[in-house]
């Protein structure tokens, strides 16, 4: 079933925002003031040639990669020297799956989980949970109520997070991966690649088809919600509740916003003095294809100044004109007014 009011919108490509979770600041003298700030990116030796699926920060100088064939890395350094703390892997000597998510819980930085492909050891097919609590150091498989190849992993806490898979398979746990209790079944057949807990109730995935996923109770119900495109999504990162990035396949970048619209006026603001008028450009540009009519109005202006709205409702995306007087001829009022355009959304 649709999440009704929710929704996604196109950016043009060119931009990435990897969010929270993602690789952070990693240049030698790197100034976090600095305007060119993530501008620059340096190579650093990983020691191997696997394939790196995904990365996860503690800090500026703590963070821990896998990737493919049982791969771990780590490092204490800012990168420049990563580790490999494990003789054979994550899943030991006799196993080698393909690790497609890691995370560490950033207060607790020993503790952290792996997630991946599913492996087959003496006969017997395994999902890949594994997690530590020795920050790497060695890792214990979880059990979990299906053999699925899992994508992404994201702990809210050291005892409730979630993980996403293909096939739709979402799970989650609530003590800290001593049980994975399945959600969402038969919502999507899509292969799930990224999710992200904003807090312990809301929870958003992306997968396969550009499907996008959303929870606000933890888990009990899963809805979808329209993402305006068919390309597949891998990563999904918010800033807030409100905020989020979807990216994908062929440049994708879906926007969420929990506006309908957004206004914006030319000239931003403007000077008028007493006894004169002048004009505001108001523009509403839609949010997550929001297409109703949008009524303008103004409240709190200061006495002796009046306006009008031409026309005094819009259609998003369109515009208008509003018309400012200033007939305020009272001496403690005099000299100029900066007004700035306000609306009182219905």
């Amino acid at each position: 079933m649709a999440d009704q009011g929710l929704g996604y919108h196109e950016q043009a490509g060119g931009h990435r925002d990897y969010g929270e979770r993602g690789l952070g600041s990693w240049g030698a003298g790197h100034d976090p003031q600095d305007e060119q700030a993530g501008e620059s990116w340096s190579p650093q030796t990983s020691g191997t040639t696997q394939t790196l699926y995904a990365v996860d920060k503690i800090s500026d100088s703590v963070a821990f990669i896998v990737g493919s064939s049982d791969t771990f890395l780590k490092t204490t350094n800012g990168g420049v020297s990563w580790e490999k703390p494990l003789t054979f892997g994550i899943a030991g000597p006799f196993a080698s799956p393909d690790f497609h998510g890691v995370d560490f819980i950033t207060s607790q930085p020993n503790i952290g989980w792996a997630v991946g492909s599913k492996f087959t050891l003496f006969g017997t097919t395994y999902a890949s949970i594994f997690k530590t609590t020795g920050g790497g150091a060695s890792w214990t498989k979880q059990s979990s109520p299906v053999v699925k190849n899992f994508r992404d992993i994201d702990m809210f806490s050291t005892l409730v997070g979630w993980i996403v898979g293909d096939d739709g398979t979402i799970l989650k746990t609530t003590n800290g991966g001593t049980t994975w209790v399945q959600q969402g079944v038969g919502v999507t057949a899509a292969d799930l690649y990224s999710v992200h807990a904003i807090d312990a109730n809301e929870v958003w995935a992306v997968g396969a088809g550009g499907v996008i996923l959303h929870t606000a109770n933890g888990g009990t119900t899963w809805s979808i919600v329209s993402s305006g495109t068919t390309n597949h999504l891998f990563g999904v990162s918010f800033a807030s509740s409100g905020a989020g990035w979807a990216v994908g396949a062929s440049g994708t970048i879906r926007h969420y916003s929990d506006f309908d619209f957004v206004i914006d006026a030319l000239p931003s603001s403007r000077t008028i003095a007493a006894g004169s008028s002048g004009n505001l450009t108001p523009t509403i540009t839609s949010a997550a294809g929001f297409s109703a009519p949008v009524t303008l109005s103004v409240s709190g202006e200061p006495p002796g100044v009046s306006h009008s709205f031409s026309p005094p409702s819009v259609t998003p995306p369109s515009g208008g004109i509003r018309h400012i007087q200033h007939d305020d001829k009272r001496g403690r009022f005099g000299g100029a007014r900066h007004l700035y355009p306000y609306d009182n959304r219905h």
